[in-house]
């Protein structure tokens, strides 16, 4: 734990030294004597002189107070055996004066150590080995001196490192023979920073070969890396002095470039305006003309002053300044290719803003008209009291549109289909137009003239669009119906108990099939009926035929009802084997119309038409045959006569099996 200690431990030594004394005292009590009273005598001998203990134990701890001062005389000599060397070199040793002073230090230190002569040292009773401690002395001199030798040898090194850093990008870059203005100038940048770093370099420099001095002065040796460094050093000085030379001449070579340069970029200025002259020219006189050209001269014009302001950015760096009457044409160019544009930047404005709207799909449009209202008024309140060119081409733009916005809104319809938009891109001579459900308002706009001429044909189209509309959407509604439209059915248990489903409301469902008849009617007076005649025929016949069916299967049912228990009972035996089939087939359409209680999946019923045809006929048959039997009755029991047909088909029915019916 790098501390000075004794060994045995002191707290063993004490505990040793005061047993040894207490078995002394006590030595008395051991004794037997010649008499029986004898060890009882001896015993008292240390009672009575307790008195003489104090000063034994007194001199006891005097000798544990000299041991520790004893100790102590020995601290400094181990002092560096409590600490970590190495850790202490890195903090307190810069420069070699400071090894130097540390190694001198060390080889006195390491002379006292061989002027000690005794090997053990006696305090009263108690005799020390000094031996190992010596040994433990001579061990920490031999780690200070080895730290102070390894601490120099790797400070020599760090710094070597960072020297050689400096020597081998000093040297990579004066290699280096810049040619171009960037290189140069960036050449001078770093040569600027080597020179910075050179003296603080130079002074580690006379540090190292300081310390590698005191390396071998001391231990002997060198570090051998040294001489390649102060060989590259030598070799340094010569070409930073070469290098300046040759970055001056390359820089009076720059100047004479640079001269060039801004006389080729001022002869190039003064060609710009004569081409931008005619640019402005062929835009007011020609109203056809667009601003891509006018674009393409202002771009041209930055790329020039862009060029003209890193060319004069590359000259600063040089301390290079131009003439004031060479530098002044482009500012003056500038000053009228400004005062020009301002107008037509307007236009541009203008132009970019239409585009943007034209851009929309006309799906989008449609849904917001408002966008493009807004902007006529935005526009045409901008320039209403302007008289240059631009904005008169703007107003002329604007009327345009204005004259257009009423067919404009009426293309907005929700009737027009992809044949209508064929049609009418036709007239437009858009015959390239594949997706007819992407197309711009552009497309719509691009010749404002063909679709101002052919504004009544578009008109019609709208007009016709609207007609087939109606009729689509009655044959819309009716196929709605016939997927929604169901007969509602009641559960009834018939004279025998069996449950059969029977349909509980047919004037309803008949009402329905007349409306359906008489919007079908009014889309039959439309105009465009024509183009969906198939369709309407087809309905026209399915609501003939289930307006037909129902009628009669209504009749059928209700004579069923009342028949149905007369024949159950065995009346009229003579009609009962016709009125068993007549049961069969009402039977089988009610079990179709449960399985599927659609009014249209009527139709699908093999043979509908026919069974309830003959149903009616035959029911009829039977109930005449019935009306005949009543009237019998009637004649035979004239109170009868006071009864009604269906009470007395009730008492006639179930007399046998209830008479409390009677």
């Amino acid at each position: 734990q790098r501390q000075l200690c004794f060994m045995p431990p002191e707290e063993e030594i004490r505990e040793r030294y005061y047993t040894q004394l207490r078995r002394f005292i006590e030595r008395p009590c051991g004794f037997r004597g010649l008499s029986e009273k004898g060890p009882e005598l001896f015993k008292t001998m240390v009672e009575n002189n307790r008195h003489y203990f104090g000063p034994l134990y007194e001199k006891a701890e005097d000798l544990f107070e000299k041991l520790a001062k004893f100790k102590k005389i020995w601290l400094p000599w181990v002092a560096l055996g409590c600490v970590d060397i190495e850790e202490l070199c890195g903090i307190h040793l810069q420069v070699a004066d400071d090894w130097e002073r540390d190694f001198r230090k060390c080889k006195n230190f390491s002379q006292k150590i061989a002027k000690i002569q005794n090997n053990e040292e006696a305090i009263d009773c108690i005799v020390i080995d000094i031996l190992p401690l010596r040994s433990d002395i001579e061990q920490i001199s031999r780690r200070y001196w080895e730290a102070l030798s390894h601490s120099l040898r790797q400070s020599i090194l760090n710094d070597i490192s960072v020297i050689q850093d400096f020597l081998q990008n000093a040297l990579q870059f004066l290699e280096n023979v810049p040619m171009d203005e960037s290189s140069i100038t960036e050449s001078g940048m770093k040569y600027e920073k080597i020179m910075t770093e050179l003296p603080k370099v130079t002074e580690t420099l006379d540090l190292v070969k300081s310390k590698d001095t005191c390396l071998a002065g001391w231990c002997k040796e060198r570090v051998t890396s040294l001489a390649g460094i102060l060989t590259q050093w030598e070799k340094l000085q010569p070409l930073l002095e070469n290098h300046a030379v040759i970055l001056q001449r390359q820089v009076d070579m720059i100047k004479d470039q640079a001269q060039t340069q801004i006389q080729n970029l001022r002869n190039e200025a003064d060609k710009f305006l004569l081409r931008w002259e005619s640019t402005i020219a062929e835009l007011q006189a020609n109203e056809e003309a667009t601003l891509e050209m006018f674009k393409e001269r202002q771009e041209h014009w930055q790329e020039i002053l862009k060029k003209k302001d890193q060319l004069l950015e590359e000259c600063a760096k040089f301390n290079m300044i131009f003439p004031e009457d060479l530098l002044q044409p482009f500012e003056e160019i500038n000053a009228t290719m400004n005062e020009q544009s301002k107008e037509w930047i307007i236009y541009d404005d203008y132009l970019n803003e239409l585009n943007g709207i034209l851009s929309e799909e006309w799906a989008i449009y449609r849904r917001r008209p408002y966008i493009l209202n807004e902007f006529i008024s935005k526009w045409e309140g901008s320039v209403h009291a302007s008289i240059d060119l631009p904005s008169k081409r703007i107003r002329s733009s604007v009327e345009k549109i204005q004259t257009l916005m009423p067919l404009l809104q009426q293309l907005q319809s929700d009737s027009l289909t992809e044949r209508h938009w064929a049609r009418i891109f036709q007239l437009l001579k858009k015959d390239n137009v594949k997706n007819l459900h992407n197309f711009t308002l552009e497309m719509l706009l691009e010749n404002q003239a063909l679709l101002q001429q052919n504004a009544q044909e578009i008109t019609q189209i709208v007009r016709q669009a609207s007609s087939e509309q109606v009729v689509r959407q009655a044959l819309t509604e009716l196929d709605q119906w016939s997927v929604t439209a169901q007969l509602k059915l009641i559960q009834q248990n018939d004279s025998s108990g069996q449950s059969i489903s029977l349909i509980k409301d047919y004037q309803e469902v008949l009402n329905k099939i007349g409306d359906n008849q008489s919007l079908l009617q009014s889309a039959k007076n439309s105009a465009a009926f024509e183009a969906f005649s198939d369709q309407a025929e087809l309905w026209e016949s399915r609501l003939n035929s289930l307006d037909a069916i129902l009628t009669s299967l209504n009749q059928s049912q209700r004579r069923w009802v009342y028949l149905e228990p007369v024949f159950e009972a065995g009346t009229l035996k003579n009609e009962e084997a016709l009125f068993k089939r007549i049961d069969k087939d009402f039977r089988y359409i009610m079990r179709e119309i449960q399985s599927d209680p659609r009014v249209i999946s009527l139709m699908k019923i093999n043979n509908i038409t026919t069974i309830v045809k003959s149903l009616e006929t035959q029911l009829t048959r039977c109930q005449n045959n019935l009306m005949s039997y009543i009237m019998d009755k009637r004649n035979s029991f004239p109170r009868f006569y006071f009864l009604g047909d269906d009470d007395l088909l009730e008492i006639l029915g179930q007399a046998s099996k209830d008479p409390e019916v009677i």
